[in-house]
């Protein structure tokens, strides 16, 4: 017989599958190069130029090939570093493919917090979800595109200090507790395993004590000075009269209802701190 020619061999095959050959010898849509410093590491190479890093592994009796990145992404040390753990990874017996498939089903953070803040917010008082409505604009960048399980306490410390250098030592504390608060929910809601939260450990700002107190001579010409206003601001200064004597905030004293005065007690039912005696 013959030799048949490589022409007549692509035909014979294509044949047997039912395909016929078109004369064309074009390139694949892809060719794998692999990486001779580490088996299972290559680069995947597209006919439209693009170029993507993958690693290959034995799991379970059969070949698995998973996409770390984009060439134009990061760069194939980076890449050739990922694949390295990966492999390693897979020796002690985890799924890089599970891994992946556990990561494309958790939430990034943006996504999560529209969710947290639904939840919480409505349990929040006005005063409460005003505050904290301003305080929002440092969650909306804080992790941008991040799964919530890819933030790591790292990367807390370093939006914490920047929001700190941004917006006050004080505005960041309150912000970080709504994140706080949020990881806690991540792990309540079954999203992030118990213990995970990324915020355990890192210490809020110390803010110094800012603390007043009036002599008496200061007092005496406070109480002339509303003595004088007393006939033209009557609730006014009697407010304020209210509120030195208490103590109590301003809200507690503006918004306050008859029913809850019973002789010379207050009987707060919506403080703050929740309902008190004054």
């Amino acid at each position: 017989m013959n030799a048949l020619t490589l022409t007549e061999l692509v035909t014979e095959e294509l044949g047997a599958i039912g395909a016929t050959f078109d004369g064309k010898l074009d390139r694949p849509a892809r060719v794998t190069q692999w990486c001779a410093r580490l088996r299972g590491f290559g680069t995947r190479c597209y006919a439209n130029g693009r170029k993507t890093y993958v690693v290959q592994a034995a799991m379970a009796g059969r070949t698995r090939t998973v996409t770390i990145a984009d060439s134009r992404v990061i760069t194939e040390a980076h890449a050739r570093g990922i694949a390295r753990r990966v492999l390693l990874r897979v020796q002690t017996g985890e799924n890089p493919a599970d891994a992946k498939a556990r990561s494309k089903a958790m939430p990034v953070f943006s996504a999560f917090l529209k969710r947290y803040w639904a939840s919480a917010s409505a349990g929040w008082k006005a005063s409460t979800l005003d505050r904290n409505r301003y305080y929002r604009k440092h969650l909306v960048t804080a992790f941008p595109r991040r799964h919530l399980d890819a933030i790591t306490p790292g990367d807390v410390r370093r939006w914490f200090a920047k929001v700190t250098r941004t917006a006050g030592p004080a505005a960041a504390n309150r912000t970080f507790e709504l994140v706080l608060s949020l990881f806690r929910k991540a792990e309540e809601w079954g999203e992030l395993p118990s213990g995970s939260n990324p915020c355990h450990g890192i210490k809020r700002n110390r803010l110094r004590k800012h603390e007043c107190l009036l002599s008496a001579e200061e007092l005496a010409r406070l109480g002339q000075a509303l003595d004088l206003e007393a006939e033209t601001c009557p609730k006014e200064v009697a407010a304020l009269r209210l509120i030195i004597l208490t103590g109590c905030r301003k809200g507690e004293i503006c918004n306050l209802t008859w029913d809850e005065v019973r002789g010379r007690r207050l009987l707060l039912h919506d403080a703050k701190t929740g309902p008190r005696t004054v």
